[in-house]
Parts: structure tokens; C-alpha cells; sequence
């Protein structure tokens, strides 16, 4: 069983923390801060694995699709997600539809994301997706954390549609569902190998809450990256124990 790869998301100033890991998540919002940028296009040209997400988690919306191809290409990203608007399957069809009529010339690998209000509904646009795949150049299927409520862990989802498995495409777990830091682990176990990679930033989360990862629920806040530098009294210490307990969880199943 290929070992699964593993993005963690740190804010801008404990990057280099993650300079040798080999697989990444970038987001492309930030893309334009010189030190945030600048540090996945060196481990791109590396030849890591970098993949930058449109940004619809942390803005509510993806940015539009000539932009996000744009900073694709200029930090030379090994694969980014299509936009997609989170819960809404025919919102992010036809943003899907419409961002690969727009592909033309070099462009990175390409991430479909399901989504849809209930299993229902992200199991018809799931499988929709991966009917066109190989229409629309795409390599990928990101597997969305907000199919929280809707099963209880996403290898539930997936296999519930074999067609994703059958498919070839790689697979990719979108950040953390829920509070349970081992859901990852448990998700890709139940794929037998399937799942390619995962990303979080729930080391830094649970940080800036001043929580130790698995000890209290998941906060329900949203990641500072620190674009002007550490705050004071920011405790390093703990994110370093958190992450060590956030790789613990994902590669292991235990904290």
C-alpha cells in the first residue's frame, strides 16, 4: 500500500518548516505575498509536489478562474483545483464547465471538487465528474471536508460511489472533517491505498487557540497566516507539539 503524502499548513513565518516535505497546499489568495509566493515556487522548481486550492474555504469564494490560472502558471504549481462553491453541486459544475473551456496553452494538472448540499447530491455531481475527467484534462478528485454531518468519515462518501475508485484519478483529502484528528487516517486506510494526499492546518488552528491538538474540539476559528509577522506571546512550542501530534494522527491513527 503506497504511503499516503501529507501538506501541512503553517503560517507564513514557520514555512520553512516544511521546506523538504515533498508535498504541498498552497492557497491562492496569499500567492501574491513575496515570502509566501516566492516559498512554493522554490519548492515547485524543486520539483516538490505543490498543489494550490482556489481559496473558496477561507473567502467564500473562489477567485476567478484567468486569475487563479495565472498564478498557477507564474509559480509554476504542480496541480490546482478547479473553483467550486462549497455544498452547491450545480454551482460548481458549471464553474468546472466554464473554467476548462478557459484552459487552453500550458496549465498545471487539474482537481475536480465534488460538492453538494446532501450525500444525494454529492454523489451525482461526483460521479458526473468523473464521467468527464478525461474530457475535461482532469487528474485528480479533492474529496471536500464538508461532508461533515453527511457521514462520518469520507471514505464513506467515496465508496459509496465506485466509480471514483475505478476511475484511476488520484485522490486528495481536503483539509480536516469534523473534530476527530484521525479521520484522515481512518479515510485512507478504508480506500486501501487510494488516497495519493492529505492537507490540514490543524496544527496552527488548534495553536491559535492555545489548545493541544486532540485535547479539546476542533476550534471554530479561522487560520492566521501572520501576514505581518508573529504576534506576541504567539507559543511556538505548541505549534511544534501540535504538528508532531497532527502527523501522528494522519499517519498513524494516534495522537
Amino acid at each position: 500500500m503506497p504511503a499516503m503524502r501529507v501538506a501541512t499548513i503553517l503560517p507564513i513565518p514557520f514555512l520553512s518548516a516544511e521546506r523538504d516535505a515533498g508535498y504541498h497546499m498552497c492557497l491562492a489568495h496569499l500567492m501574491h505575498l513575496p515570502e509566501y509566493g516566492d516559498f512554493f515556487r522554490s519548492v515547485a522548481d524543486d520539483g516538490q509536489f505543490v498543489l494550490m486550492d482556489n481559496g473558496v474555504v477561507e473567502t467564500g469564494e473562489p477567485l476567478p478562474f484567468a486569475e487563479l490560472l495565472h498564478i498557477a502558471r507564474m509559480h509554476n504549481v504542480t496541480q490546482m483545483t478547479l473553483p467550486d462553491k462549497i455544498r452547491d453541486a450545480k454551482a460548481t459544475l458549471d464553474l468546472h464547465h466554464d473554467a476548462i473551456r478557459r484552459t487552453k496553452g500550458r496549465h498545471p494538472s487539474l482537481m475536480a471538487i465534488p460538492q453538494g448540499k446532501d450525500l444525494s447530491c454529492w454523489r451525482k455531481c461526483a460521479r458526473e465528474m468523473v464521467e468527464r475527467a478525461d474530457g475535461w484534462g482532469v487528474r485528480a478528485i479533492g474529496i471536500t471536508k464538508f461532508l461533515e454531518g453527511m457521514v462520518t468519515k469520507r471514505s464513506d462518501a467515496v465508496l459509496s460511489v465506485p466509480e471514483i475508485m475505478d476511475s484511476g484519478l488520484d485522490i486528495h483529502l481536503l483539509g480536516t472533517m469534523g473534530d476527530d484528528p484521525t479521520e484522515i487516517y481512518h479515510s485512507a486506510q478504508a480506500l486501501r491505498g487510494h488516497v495519493r494526499g492529505a492537507d490540514s492546518g490543524m496544527a496552527a488552528i488548534w495553536t491559535q487557540a492555545g489548545l493541544v491538538v486532540g485535547d479539546a474540539p476542533r476550534p471554530r476559528i479561522e487560520l492566521d497566516f501572520m501576514e505581518g509577522g508573529i504576534p506576541e506571546g504567539y507559543n511556538q512550542e505548541l505549534l511544534v507539539l501540535n504538528r508532531r501530534r497532527w502527523l501522528r494522527a494522519v499517519q498513524g491513527g494516534h495522537l
